[in-house]
């Protein structure tokens, strides 16, 4: 690769020029340009001494933190593609990612693994962090080919699909950004998890600009930045702007808000514009498989916002984008197809998928290929609007959700005999998945049981808010699921009657909750979310509670979406 195109030789050109700039804040640690690059450089040589070299996986099991940062950049100094796997995530699930990369090692903050998997574990801290000795390193000779990360997405087959990026199009991504986004040579909040890829945009982009990570966990929710803090650069999803708004104002940047994940609206952004209109708003547009995102629209400052969804607008440079009807003629309104150098490599050991998704540019001699990404878009004065879906993909929270793959994961539930999923918005809230199962004639299942089931199996995302028992799921005359009809057979009922003696504790925590929904009558083991809670509805919740001397965080009521598991067995006040 020429340096000029590499993201390790552009971070290591900033460290050169600016040793003792900060680069990472961790809590109350931080760490220098040289300190991080030393350190990084110290974990590959280990890395190489155990095994990795160039193209081998390493698995990342790290929460956000300043040896994350480090374990990223070491993977790619040692030559090989790091694989970054949430550590909360579901024992079960986390087994079923490594069986299927068959990582070289796992990376983990403290030497340990969550689960058994037949896989060397190496402990971040313990082999580098701190250290002052220089450690040799031969570089390696890195191609815009050699693959950079994979990363897992929900499948439409029944199980998660790993998709292979390349230093190429990440390096591309980066500066892309780096051009388009003022703020990242700033403080940069980093906030989400690096398995979900919306977070290299400043966990990487912030270090391609010179700027500093300021690390934050999932604890941190429940704590405001000082004013003296600033960040000049957050990335949020539209959903949680509400949230942020309210409950976490000293998350708010002082130069730009990227906005990705889902549909942004221009009644969502508005009432953080109306205080802050001094401040670049950039709606940002990608799946996974054209790198983080491949399209942007910018909002300058003082801008108006048109009324409406706000346009994904154009490629970034170097990005072409066709949208096409049905006969892959160019339209105004049809799929949109992505091509160019952030394009990924494909999927990991899905030949088929890659060559249905990855398709020959018709519109390019070269041999050139495209993405198509299954969104339906229209083009108006010169820029891109996102209309819809074209299949049943479903984004929540950012996440992509395939129904089929939690289908499947039912499916593997003692008893069920058949399973489909659909989305649900209810009146009352966000965008929920609602799950329909029929079940054998002999078994016992409560929805309850099922939802615990596919919890011990799937991150939180993936869990429905309702599993619904039924005689028979309807068909098309097709012999498909009727999705429109199990839509309209969907009544959410109300929270279960447990019959179980509260504590008193327990009981005023329902009460709150109750009156926080709008007088649903939730109980001690109801979902939360599913009887209509939403993030800004949970924020409420923690506010009424402490009023009332109870002490958990918003966190609490993110994780564990019940009173029960809020307040937990040894909980008191």
């Amino acid at each position: 690769m020429t340096p000029a195109a590499s993201f390790l030789t552009i971070f290591q050109a900033q460290a050169a020029r600016a040793p003792s700039r900060t680069a990472v804040v961790d809590g109350m640690s931080s760490c220098r340009y040289d300190e991080l690059d030393r350190w990084s450089t110290c974990l590959a040589a280990e890395l190489r001494r155990r095994g990795i070299g160039r193209g081998d996986l390493a698995a990342v099991l790290i929460e956000n933190s300043l040896e994350l940062v480090v374990a990223l950049l070491a993977v790619m100094k040692a030559g090989g593609c790091y694989l970054p796997v949430d550590p909360r995530d579901p024992k079960e699930r986390i087994e079923s990612l490594l069986t299927a990369a068959r990582p070289v090692l796992c990376l983990t903050r403290d030497g340990s693994c969550p689960v058994s998997a037949a896989v060397p574990v190496i402990d971040v801290g313990g082999a580098c962090l701190g250290q002052s000795a220089g450690s040799t390193l031969s570089p390696v000779t890195l191609s815009h080919h050699d693959l950079a990360y994979l990363i897992f997405t929900s499948g439409s087959t029944g199980s998660p699909k790993g998709v292979l990026v390349e230093h190429g199009a990440l390096a591309s991504y980066l500066l892309a950004a780096t051009r388009e986004c003022p703020g990242l040579d700033g403080r940069v909040l980093v906030h989400s998890s690096p398995a979900f890829d919306f977070s290299l945009t400043c966990l990487l982009g912030a270090l391609t600009s010179g700027g500093t990570l300021v690390v934050r966990t999932d604890a941190d929710l429940d704590d405001t930045n000082p004013a003296d803090e600033k960040y000049t650069f957050v990335k949020l999803t539209p959903g949680h702007l509400e949230l942020v708004r309210h409950y976490l104002p000293g998350w708010w940047p002082s130069r730009t808000l990227m906005v990705a994940g889902e549909a942004a609206t221009a009644s969502v952004l508005a009432p953080w514009r109306a205080s802050n209109p001094d401040v670049t708003i950039v709606n940002e547009y990608g799946p996974t498989e054209t790198t983080v995102g491949c399209c942007l629209h910018v909002v300058d400052s003082g801008q108006v916002l048109e009324s409406g969804s706000v346009p994904i607008g154009g490629g970034l440079l170097g990005t072409e984008t066709y949208v096409l009807d049905d006969r892959l003629e160019p339209a105004d309104f049809g799929e949109l197809y992505i091509a160019g150098p952030q394009i990924a490599r494909g999927y990991l050991g899905r030949f088929a998928a890659t060559a249905s998704r990855f398709v020959a540019n018709p519109f390019d001699t070269s041999g050139s290929r495209m993405y198509r990404t299954g969104d339906l878009v229209r083009r108006r004065h010169g820029v891109l609007e996102y209309v819809a879906r074209a299949d049943r993909q479903i984004t929540i929270g950012g996440f992509r959700i395939e129904p089929e793959e939690v289908a499947a994961t039912l499916m593997c539930a003692e008893g069920v005999a058949r399973a489909a999923v659909i989305s649900h918005e209810p009146d009352y809230g966000a965008v929920q998945l609602v799950a329909f199962v029929t079940v054998q004639p002999s078994a016992r299942c409560s929805p309850m049981e099922l939802r615990a089931f596919l919890a011990e199996r799937l991150p939180s995302h993936l869990v429905p808010a309702h599993v619904v028992i039924l005689a028979r799921i309807p068909l098309t005359h097709t012999g498909k699921t009727d999705v429109a009809a199990l839509s309209r057979e969907f009544v959410p009922a109300g929270a279960s009657a447990t019959g179980a003696v509260l504590t008193a504790d327990e009981d005023m925590l329902c009460r709150l909750a109750s009156d926080v929904l709008g007088g649903v009558n939730l109980g001690p083991d109801d979902d939360f979310f599913g009887q209509g809670g939403t993030s800004m509805a949970a924020a409420r919740l923690v506010t009424r509670a402490r009023a009332h001397g109870f002490t958990f965080g918003l966190t609490d009521v993110l994780r564990n979406r019940t009173v029960r598991k809020v307040l937990g067995p040894s909980f008191t006040r």
